[in-house]
C-alpha cells in the first residue's frame, strides 16, 4: 500500500507523461521484484506501458542488417530514449530477437575465469564490466578445405583484449578441416594485452562512448579473425558470451549486427548481475534467466 501511494506512482498513474524512455525503464525494473505488493492496477499500467516500449525496440533489433547505415542506425536507437532495458527485462528482449542463454557449463567456466582475472589484476567487477567468450566457427570455402577457429578469451571493458602469447596453433585434421585453437586465458600467469584495432560494428554513444564495452570488443575481435569474404552464409558455428552486467542497448545492437553478418553462427548471451547484490556480486549464481 505504501508503494502504491508513492508520489512517483500516484501522480503519474493518471497522465503517464513521465512514464517513458529511461525513466520508465528504471521504474519498471525497480517495481518488478515487488510487483506483488503493489496495487494490481498500478503495476499493470506500468508493465503495459513498458511492454509498449519494448515491442518496437525488439522489432528494430530483430530486423537489423549488416552492414547498417551508421547515421540512421544511431538516430533510430537513440530515439528510444533508453540506455539499457534493465536486469529484469534484458533476457526477455534477447529471447524476443532469437538470442538464448549461454550453456550453464560455459557460464560456470566463465565465472572461474573472471575470478582468476580479478585475482591476477587485484581488482573487482566494480572496476569495469568483464566479458568472456567461447567460440567454435567453421568457415566453408569453395574448392578449399574448411577452416575452423575455436577458443575462449576474456575481455575487460575499455581495455585491450586480454589473451596469452600462445596465439594459434594448427591441430590435427578434423574431417579434412584445418583447425586452429586459441589457447588464451589457459593460465593467468601469462596474460598480455592486445588492442582491438578494427571495430566492425556500429557502437551507439548513449550518454557516453560505448565502443570500449566488452561485448563490442569481443565481437569485433571475432569479426577480425574472419576474412571479409566469408561474411554471410559461409560461416557456421556457435558463440557463447558471458558478461558481468546486463548488456546496454549499444551492445545488444552489436550482437544483432554480428548475427546479421553471420546468420549461420548461433549466438547466446548470459549475464550475472541482479539489483539485489552489488555489481559483480552475483558471480556465484547463474542469473541469465
Amino acid at each position: 500500500q505504501q508503494l502504491s501511494a508513492a508520489p512517483i506512482i500516484v501522480h503519474e498513474a493518471h497522465s503517464g507523461q513521465s512514464w517513458q524512455g529511461h525513466y520508465l525503464c528504471l521504474l519498471a525494473n525497480a517495481l518488478h521484484p515487488v510487483r506483488d505488493r503493489l496495487d494490481r492496477s498500478v503495476w499493470l499500467k506500468v508493465h503495459s506501458r513498458w511492454a509498449e516500449c519494448l515491442a518496437p525496440l525488439a522489432e528494430f533489433l530483430r530486423v537489423i542488417t549488416f552492414p547498417v547505415d551508421a547515421d540512421k542506425y544511431v538516430e533510430a536507437l537513440v530515439e528510444f530514449g533508453l540506455f539499457h532495458v534493465g536486469p529484469y527485462y534484458t533476457r526477455e528482449l534477447l529471447r524476443s530477437v532469437g538470442v538464448g542463454s549461454s550453456p550453464p557449463g560455459f557460464v560456470e567456466d566463465a565465472l572461474e575465469r573472471v575470478f582468476a582475472y580479478e585475482v591476477s589484476q587485484k581488482t573487482s567487477h566494480a572496476a569495469g564490466i568483464v566479458g568472456v567468450v567461447s567460440y567454435d566457427i567453421t568457415i566453408v570455402r569453395a574448392f578449399r578445405s574448411a577452416h575452423r577457429i575455436a577458443g575462449c578469451r576474456l575481455v575487460a571493458s575499455s581495455q585491450p583484449v586480454s589473451t596469452t602469447n600462445a596465439g594459434s596453433t594448427t591441430l590435427g585434421a578434423c574431417e579434412g578441416a584445418e583447425v586452429a585453437e586459441d589457447f588464451s586465458m589457459r593460465s593467468t600467469s601469462s596474460v598480455s594485452l592486445r588492442p582491438v584495432l578494427n571495430v566492425q560494428f556500429v557502437s551507439v554513444p548513449l550518454a557516453h562512448d560505448r565502443s570500449g564495452h566488452a561485448e563490442i570488443q569481443i565481437l569485433s575481435e571475432l569479426f577480425s579473425q574472419l576474412d571479409s569474404s566469408v561474411v554471410k552464409q559461409s560461416a557456421v558455428g556457435i558463440v557463447h558470451l558471458y558478461v558481468t552486467h546486463h548488456p546496454c542497448l549499444s551492445c545488444l545492437g552489436a550482437v544483432c549486427q554480428f548475427r546479421a553478418a553471420f546468420p549461420g553462427v548461433v549466438v547466446s548471451v548470459s549475464y550475472d548481475w541482479r539489483p539485489s547484490v552489488p555489481r559483480g556480486g552475483g558471480r556465484h549464481i547463474l542469473a541469465s534467466e
